[in-house]
């Protein structure tokens, strides 16, 4: 059964957002968007578990283990990241809690390829989350040169009713991006974020919601 079929079967069996997200951990392939019959492997994490990794250091943390030059050590993830040793070891122990950061022989990396939340559920944690993403972004603008960050938007009349299609291009393209970065010969050095913003900028018209 896809994951994609267990949520349909989960809606129409009116589960509760709790009870259908503790079903749909066990569903964790997405079928690739190339159609090359390959599988990316996502490990769904739970909204517990999502609240107590929340912030953003902890996924960062993640990937900075698979970056050229890693070392398993507290103060250098701590340089690496531009945060107090304290906050980097409270997060590091957290993940290892969790079981999100294994230590295989003393080298510390990711227990999953990739994680994912619950799509479309109401959350706190995730809310604040994207906040978190929105002023990471508005730092990086001050920051970082131009030929280190990439920000575009994009504005287009908007059919309501294709939304949902408009969401599964976006997960589309950001598994697509995933898999390319990541391809055979790939020597990370850094960890990036990549946040899409995609919201209307007009108010309901009334008028057309009694027609």
């Amino acid at each position: 059964v896809s994951r994609k079929l267990a949520d349909k079967i989960c809606r129409k069996l009116l589960l509760g957002p709790a009870d259908r997200e503790k079903t749909l951990s066990g569903f964790s392939g997405k079928r690739a968007p190339n159609g090359s019959g390959e599988t990316l492997q996502y490990l769904q994490i739970s909204a517990d578990q999502f609240q107590s990794v929340s912030e953003w250091q902890y996924f960062a943390i993640l990937n900075l283990s698979e970056v050229r030059g890693f070392k398993s050590d507290p103060r250098w993830v701590a340089t690496r990241l531009g945060l107090s040793l304290e906050r980097t070891t409270e997060a590091i122990d957290r993940l290892f809690r969790l079981g999100l950061l294994v230590d295989e022989d003393g080298k510390w990396r990711r227990a999953a390829p990739r994680y994912s939340t619950t799509d479309d559920v109401q959350n706190l944690a995730l809310k604040g989350s994207h906040y978190q993403n929105l002023k990471l972004a508005e730092a990086s603008l001050d920051r970082d040169p131009i030929g280190a960050r990439d920000f575009t938007w994009l504005t287009l009349p908007m059919d309501l009713s294709r939304i949902p299609e408009a969401k599964k291009l976006v997960r589309r393209f950001q598994d697509e991006l995933s898999q390319a970065m990541s391809a055979e010969g790939a020597e990370p050095t850094e960890v990036y974020r990549m946040a899409i913003q995609f919201f209307p900028l007009t108010v309901p018209d009334s008028e057309g919601e009694k027609r």
